[in-house]
This record gives structure tokens, sequence and C-alpha cells, in this order.
């Protein structure tokens, strides 16, 4: 009887600290595409004996997600953006998480994957799942506080507080009850709900079995590295302050230490380990985590890349992604947006700048007597749907030299939301110069756009509860 032929397995998010794992789980039953971001191959260890065949994807663009998930049977979805994606990210993490998330959905359905297991963590809201479900895929969710493995995010953080800081203060949340599980038992995990179907359509928390805090991790590195520390504990929190104070010490990024200390203000204990005794896997107790984690050799996850990566990230473009996410008033979607968008800048801009609006819908932004335009956008009329409005900017005084500089304006969450976002952008101003100004104005149009928005949204939900609430004889 002939083998069945080896599905084929897409792993977002495959450069990370439980995709480096993946191909010595997966590999002898499995074909494994890895995305990454950068033209280059992630290092692999030389005792590795399967590895991903590596494509090139940025999650931000729609038509490389495309692209890289062409040919999969189903899809592994570990992608968080905890580190800059530009040489200046605006916006929040959890809108740049959603924007990539709803163009892996889109790709996904474009290419008939049913099956996707997604990674999140106990503290993270269901929008994420909610997108990469919104269009047509079965997803399992596999919900998890802390995940420790070699090389990973946490336990560089854990590592170099310790070996940089004889005596630490540590605010409330480092005393946050969490259940931290070894990448070696998610991994096993990810195996086994890809291969029971009765798991699909699901969330499940994960977890190890033991019960720790931030701080007791503190004090196990220190002990695991032979090292005499003193901690201090006091009984506010501080995120921001701790988020500066971790990076400025650690030299690790705000993106990265953020999402940890928010998690980390959550309550939430995951008990059920009902998915793992389901899949009679038995979790690996915390100090063996742990210290398997510190003492491994090897190196973080951002240097697993080869020179010519490295080189890149040492020397970035000075390009800028930009997200914000907006209300979208009811009945409207993302081409009323677009329209609107210009017609409300000329009057928020008068009397200094004016948008002229060229058939169809191209936008030129001009200082008022000026005929050279500031910016030029142009409406890709072959992508664009009513759901999605893709502008190309081709110039303008304000622009450098562009490639892929574009805007564009997106529903998401069943039209609660739309996000407004700005990816690759050059600016012809000097860096520091465009970073004092330029920047902070796009901010601040933004966010008064998004204010115009909500108003317009206020407006029609009263006109909606006036009508329902009329005598019938009056409607």
């Amino acid at each position: 009887m002939p083998r069945a032929p080896r599905k084929t397995i897409v792993v977002a998010g495959a450069a990370g600290l439980v995709g480096r794992a993946l191909p010595a789980a997966l590999g002898d039953d499995y074909d494994l595409i890895g995305l990454t971001r950068h033209p280059v191959i992630p290092a692999t260890t030389p005792s590795t004996q399967h590895d991903y065949t590596w494509r090139v994807a940025d999650l931000f663009s729609r038509r490389q997600t495309l692209e890289a998930l062409q040919g999969a049977d189903a899809a592994i979805y570990l992608v968080h953006s905890m580190h800059p994606s530009a040489a200046l990210t605006q916006g929040r993490v959890r809108d740049m998480d959603l924007l990539c998330a709803d163009n892996f959905a889109r790709a996904a359905s474009h290419h008939g994957i049913k099956k996707v297991i997604c990674i999140s963590s106990l503290s993270a809201s269901n929008e994420i799942e909610t997108t990469l479900a919104a269009r047509g895929a079965s997803v399992c969710v596999l919900r998890a506080s802390i995940i420790l493995g070699p090389g990973g995010d946490r336990t560089e953080m854990l590592v170099r507080l310790v070996k940089k800081l004889p005596v630490m203060v540590l605010p409330a949340w480092t005393r946050t009850p969490v259940r931290p599980i070894a990448r070696e038992d998610i991994v096993q995990v990810i195996r086994f709900v890809l291969e029971d179907e009765a798991c699909a359509e699901r969330t499940w928390d994960v977890a190890g079995p033991d019960v720790t805090t931030f701080a007791e991790m503190l004090q196990l590195t220190a002990e695991f590295l032979d090292l005499k520390r003193t901690f201090y504990y006091v009984g506010f929190n501080a995120p921001r302050t701790s988020t500066r104070w971790i990076a400025a010490i650690t030299g690790l990024p705000r993106e990265m230490i953020r999402p940890t200390i928010t998690s980390l203000h959550n309550k939430k204990l995951s008990g059920d380990f009902s998915l793992q005794a389901r899949a009679g896997l038995q979790p690996m107790p915390l100090r063996d985590a742990l210290q398997q984690s510190i003492l491994a050799d090897t190196p973080p996850t951002r240097r697993l890349l080869n020179t010519s990566a490295r080189q890149h990230d040492a020397h970035p473009i000075q390009q800028v992604r930009s997200v914000q996410r907006m209300s979208l008033p009811p009945g409207h979607g993302a081409e009323w947006v677009a329209r609107t968008y210009g017609r409300w800048l000329s009057r928020f801009l008068w009397p200094f700048v004016h948008v002229k609006v060229r058939q169809p819908s191209d936008y030129l932004f001009l200082i008022r007597g000026l005929p050279w335009p500031l910016l030029i956008l142009e409406l890709d009329q072959k992508v664009s749907q009513p759901d999605r409005q893709l502008f190309w900017i081709r110039g303008g005084l304000l622009a450098g030299k562009q490639s892929q500089g574009r805007l564009e304006f997106r529903e998401v969450l069943n039209k609660k939301y739309v996000l407004a976002a700005i990816h690759d952008f050059r600016p012809r101003l000097p860096w520091p110069t465009y970073l004092m100004t330029q920047a902070r104005i796009h901010l601040l149009v933004m966010y008064a756009f998004g204010q115009y928005l909500k108003k317009v949204s206020r407006s029609l939900r009263l006109q909606n509860d006036k009508t329902r609430h009329l005598p019938d004889s009056e409607t």
C-alpha cells in the first residue's frame, strides 16, 4: 500500500524560539517551509538533521505573504511583533500583529489552507485568533504564559539582568504567579494537535507543572550562574519605568520587554492540563527547563542569522512603518475611509496645505500657492478592494526615492475598526529632522483623523438609536 504523500507545513515566525525547534520534531514526517523577513538563511546547528525550506516573506506585505504560503497544507503561526520592523516603528504591537495576521488569513484562504495552529499568551485578547479564523481556516490556539528555551527572549532578559545588576529593586509585577512551559514541551503539543483533528477550532491553555514568579526566576538564574545577587521588593508596578530601565540595562528593545511586563500584570494562572494529559505528555519541571535554557550554549534568537543579516540589522535602511487603529463608522468601509481622508485632510490642514484629488482617487498634497507637491499618493486599482485600499507613494518634496512605500486603509475585526498603515516609507528630509517634524506631524494627523471617525461613529449610532425608538407611524 503506497504511503500517503508528505504534507507541507508553513511556519510563520520560524526563526524564533519555538520555530527553531520544529524541524527536529516534525522534519521526519513533514516538509517544512520557514518564513523569514530578510533574504538570508538563519544559521542551523551542526546536529540538526532537518531544516526548513526558507522563503522570504515580510508579513506586512500582502503580496509576499500570498506568495510564501503557496503549496502549504497547514500552517503554524508563531508571529509576534516584538522587534522593530523598520528604522522607525510607530504604533502599538497589537495593531502590528493584527495587520500581519490579516495578511496571513487572506493568503491562507487564497491557497485553501484549512488548519492553522497559533501560539498566544494568556494575557492576549482573542483578536489574532479571530482574524486568523475569519476567512475559513480552522484555528487551534495554544495559550502559554512564558516559554523557556535556549536563546529565547525571556531567558536572555533574565541572564542580562542578573549579570549586570548585583542589586535589583523588584516591582510588584515581578511577583505575579506564572506557570512557564519548556520549549520542548510546547513543541510536542504542537505535533499532537497537528495530527489530532479533534483539537481544532478550540483554545487550549498549556503550562509547566510549577508555579513561580519572575522574581523567583531571577533568583534561580543567579543560582545557576553562580552569582550572588541582592533583591529588594517594592509594592508598586511602574510598568513604563520598568520597561525603560530594563531596556537601558540590558540593551534589549522596548518592543520585546513591554509585552513581557504586560503579560505579568495578568492574574490569570493556567491550571488546565487537559490537552497535555490527552496527549500523554509530562511537562518538564521548572528548574530543569530554566537551567537548560540558561546554560545551553545557544546564541539569542536575533543572532541566529548569517553575516549579511547582521550587517542588514546594523545598518538598516531609514524606512518608516506606522500603524494606527481607528473606529470604523457603522455601514462604512475602507473605501469610504480612503475617499473621506483626502477631503478631511484639506479641512484639517487649512490654510497651509491643500489636498488635490485626481481621478480616480490619487492624492496630491500641496502647499497653497506652490506648484510642487509635498507627497503624491496613487491608488492601486488592481490590488485595492472594498475592504482594503492601497496607495503607492510616488514622490513629492517630502518623499525620498521610494521602492515599496505605501499607505493603506484596511478593515479588521468584522468591520469594527480600520487600520491606517504606512509601510516602507523613505523620507527625503535628513533623518533627525524627519523624526522631529514630519514623523510627529503624521502621528498628529492620524490621531485627529481617528477622532473624526470616532465622532462620525457616535453620530451614526445616535441616529440609529433614535430611529429604533420611533413609533411605527413615524418610521
